[in-house]
């Protein structure tokens, strides 16, 4: 059976990030109802922030395990320092994709003459049989492919589109993923309509950040999944009951975080914002912030800009990543004892906690990462700059997995 046989809303939920003169962001994934979209395991929306106001993005030192993270600038620069000697500053319109690997550490900052900072953050999650490779980072700035109604640019992987007048808005990205991925801004103008090809293979979401965003899809085989489902449904989903952390948050905003996801987690049975327009094809209305996710096995979508404004989104597809994972702070995993080993070598090897000794490389993070036994699994940073954030305390209870139809239940 189909995990999804309509549109799903993924409401955001505010998550405070570095301190309480940093910022805020709008995450809508992972969420209760799924963590996955293809391999796409978080996404945050921030701004338009007015940096006049507090200090922008400031996330020091910290680490990642396991997944690949990509940032992507609709307004302001921020500069990105890695444990693997890249340091690089990053543009509207660029790509910054750096591979974590069997471990990296990384920061962020918000460039001095930034007074407005404006995009997206997103993880994906590597599959077992790369999660352990050697670390990457990737700057790309792809070309605005336009028509007179429309202009898209693809961050990762293909894209291809037509609009009212037949124009065709088509590219690829040159970037590599280890699972077949795809990342593409979409710009309509108010009134118009786009028409996406996809993948049916392929897992879909459209995260907007202005603008109305009315999705139809009928692409559905006649007899394939969900072909007779329920339809019409667009459920709003809530927060996600887990505690996988920002981008280097304090502890206080980590547990601000967890409380929100444990009294905010609920699901809204039926959006009045969702029409069933004929026996197979739904619409729904999707808002700044929100993320839908696009019932499975469609071939194409159409997207139109309604109301008065003009539309900007980021589509997220790729094919089903076929494996569940565990998300704590910042590290992906498999299990509850990998993570436990994640976050003690990293606080010995920062020097806020145990000894190198105490807390080896991970057996397996070893060998298929190809680490010596007195290697510094997250790396060297360079001197001179802010002091590494410390991992938060691990829950008191056994930290559980994820996947593709999201948190089981009890």
């Amino acid at each position: 059976m189909s995990a999804f046989e309509d549109f799903v809303l993924l409401d955001p939920r505010e998550v405070p990030l570095g301190g309480p003169r940093g910022m805020t962001v709008h995450r809508t994934l992972p969420a209760r109802r799924t963590s996955l979209i293809g391999a796409w395991c978080f996404a945050d929306h921030f701004g338009p922030d007015d940096l006049s106001a507090g200090d922008g993005m400031r996330v020091a030192r910290h680490p990642h395990t396991g997944l690949a993270t990509v940032s992507w600038l609709f307004e302001g620069a921020i500069t990105h320092r890695d444990s693997i000697g890249h340091h690089a500053l990053v543009r509207p319109g660029d790509v910054d994709l750096m591979v974590a690997g069997s471990g990296i550490t990384h920061s962020e900052f918000s460039t001095l003459d930034t007074t407005v900072l404006h995009g997206v953050q997103l993880w994906y999650a590597l599959p077992d049989r790369a999660r352990f490779r050697d670390r990457e980072f990737a700057l790309h700035t792809p070309r605005p492919r336009r028509t007179s109604a429309a202009a898209a640019r693809a961050g990762l992987g293909r894209f291809r589109a037509t609009d009212e007048n037949g124009e065709v808005l088509e590219d690829a990205s040159p970037l590599v993923t280890d699972t077949a991925l795809s990342m593409v801004q979409i710009d309509l103008r108010a009134g118009h309509r786009l028409q996406v090809e996809l993948d049916p293979g392929h897992e879909y979401g459209v995260l907007v950040d202005r603008g109305t965003a009315r999705l139809a899809s009928d692409g559905r085989p006649a007899d394939g999944p969900g072909a007779s489902g329920r339809q019409g449904g667009a459920p709003a989903e809530g927060a996600d009951g887990m505690q996988p952390g920002a981008d280097g948050p304090d502890a206080r905003s980590l547990e601000t975080d967890a409380r929100s996801l444990e009294t905010d987690a609920r699901s809204v049975e039926t959006d009045a914002r969702s029409v069933e327009t004929d026996a197979r094809s739904v619409e729904t209305d999707v808002h700044p912030r929100e993320l839908a996710v696009l019932p499975d096995h469609v071939d194409h979508l159409q997207v139109q800009a309604a109301g008065d404004e003009d539309l900007r989104v980021m589509l997220l597809g790729g094919e089903p990543l076929g494996e569940d994972i565990l998300m704590w702070w910042n590290f992906v995993g498999r299990t509850h004892d990998e993570i436990v080993q994640f976050r003690a070598r990293y606080q010995a090897e920062i020097g806020v906690e145990g000894t190198l000794a105490e807390a080896p490389i991970p057996p397996e993070a070893r060998t298929r990462g190809g680490l010596a036994a007195d290697a510094e699994q997250y790396g060297p940073f360079a001197p001179h700059t802010p002091a590494a954030l410390p991992a938060p305390a691990l829950p008191n209870g056994r930290l559980r997995s994820r996947g593709r139809i999201g948190l089981p239940k009890d």
